[in-house]
């Protein structure tokens, strides 16, 4: 039998919970300490690791098993057997013990990190490689292997920084976790690419699946990026079948239905940006007057109906880069956005859709000053695009004239502020073309001055 018979380490007792060594002095050890598993599985005598090295006077080592204190709660332990000897006959043996929880904690966090993405907590791309032979086993046939690919991040890491792009990821892993199933694998295994693996399920019940996930994600707002999803499906019917070529094949799929609906995503991404900045009535009211402006201005200089076309547009979303502030507004943890920095934010979103990628440069350039001291770039006179310094010039005076400024100026004192401003703010050629429209009644351009 293994009993304590002099218990005298303090600290020993101390892990097990026990106060004095009288407690443990002639009792069965195993049964107070070592009877079961972490599992709260029975452990008997013939299985002990401990009775066995006493009984064949081994000195052992393990940490595969746990002690159990006094209160009933345990501990992983590492401990070694040290057999005594007594004229040739063993008659015992010295445990020593140490609890190793800190270690085990350590070790687990290690091996979770190896197998998992650390942003999602899904499953990672060297776990697949772990599984892989068993998840093609006869037992997980027929196999449905998704393979999805995220709308909007780049949007997202544009506008808000990767910090917020994180949160975005986070948020489409938390969908897709909700829209399947427990005994169901899902893997990020990409900035934006995911993995699903579906054991013993047929496609109908997986097309549903995606359905779901698709409609879900679209309807979430991420700080004013509404989100989206292509998503392909292959499936692998026997063992013998490729893995490869059927994850190939659900990636092709998902590239063709991503290419098919790009347009109409980038257009509805769009949309809803400018949605959020025009929902401000100051910002709306602003960006229409800019624009009745500028293309008064651009028709008076004989544009082209192209060039009046691309001038309107990007007066009218000069200022997109301003919905970083508008939904950092209502965030918890607002970013720190600078004044200077809308100009480069609208230009990257707009340079993000084919359908604006020409009026991004504009936008960019729309802070520009004639002598070279504006942002971001610092450029000079002409240097600076010719329909920036209209929408300069136009925007300069809805500012000034407009119902929404502190202190609304007649036409004819803004004129005059601007026309001081030539040369060092504004184009005075442009300014004079402003002036000149003002001065005919028939083309007035519809400020909110008196």
């Amino acid at each position: 039998m293994w009993k304590a018979i002099s218990p005298s380490s303090t600290s020993a007792l101390k892990l097990l919970g026990y106060e004095d060594a009288q407690e443990l002095i002639g009792k069965n050890c195993h049964e107070m300490i070592h009877h079961s598993t972490e599992e709260g599985l029975p452990v008997p005598r013939e299985r002990c690791r401990i009775y066995d090295a006493i009984d064949h006077g081994d000195t052992m080592t393990d940490e595969g098993d746990v002690f159990h204190r006094k209160d009933g709660s345990f501990f992983p332990v590492k401990y070694s057997t040290h057999p005594q000897v007594l004229e040739g006959e063993i008659i015992g043996s010295v445990v020593t013990f140490s609890d190793i929880t800190d270690r085990k904690k350590q070790e687990e966090e290690v091996l979770y990190l190896s197998y998992h993405d650390a942003l999602t907590g899904l499953y990672n791309r060297t776990y697949l490689e772990k599984i892989r032979t068993d998840l093609t086993s006869e037992k997980n046939m027929p196999l449905c292997v998704v393979v999805g690919d995220v709308n909007g991040l780049k949007l997202s890491n544009d506008i808000f920084g990767h910090k917020k792009g994180d949160e975005f990821l986070r948020r489409i892993a938390e969908i897709i976790e909700s829209s399947t199933r427990e005994e169901d694998l899902l893997f990020r295994v990409g900035g934006d690419e995911f993995y699903l693996f579906f054991k013993n399920t047929q496609e109908e019940t997986e097309q549903r699946i995606m359905e779901r996930i698709t409609r879900s994600i679209s309807e979430e707002d991420f700080h004013g990026i509404r989100g989206g999803i292509a998503l392909g499906l292959s499936v692998m019917k026997t063992e013998e079948a490729s893995l490869e070529h059927v994850m190939n094949d659900a990636e092709q799929k998902m590239y063709r239905e991503k290419t098919l609906k790009k347009n109409k995503e980038s257009i509805r991404q769009l949309q809803n940006v400018i949605e959020i900045i025009m929902k401000k009535e100051e910002e709306r009211i602003h960006a229409e007057n800019t624009m009745k402006i500028a293309e008064a201005m651009g028709a008076s200089m004989g544009m082209t109906e192209e060039e009046l076309t691309k001038l309107k547009d990007a007066a009218y979303v000069h200022d997109i880069g301003k919905i970083t502030k508008i939904m950092s507004s209502s965030d918890e943890n607002p970013l720190t956005v600078s004044r200077k920095d809308h100009a480069v934010i609208g230009y990257r979103i707009l340079n993000s859709f084919e359908q604006t990628m020409d009026l991004a440069r504009i936008v960019l350039s729309h802070h520009e000053k004639w002598d070279g001291s504006g942002y971001p770039k610092g450029l000079k006179g002409e240097e600076i695009p010719l329909l920036s310094r209209i929408i300069t010039v136009a925007e300069r005076y809805d500012r000034l004239t407009s119902d929404f400024g502190r202190n609304p100026l007649k036409r004819e004192e803004a004129l005059e502020i601007m026309k001081s401003e030539s040369g060092r703010i504004l184009d005075g050629t442009l300014v004079d073309v402003l002036a000149r429209l003002e001065e005919n009644p028939e083309k007035k351009t519809g400020s909110g001055g008196q």
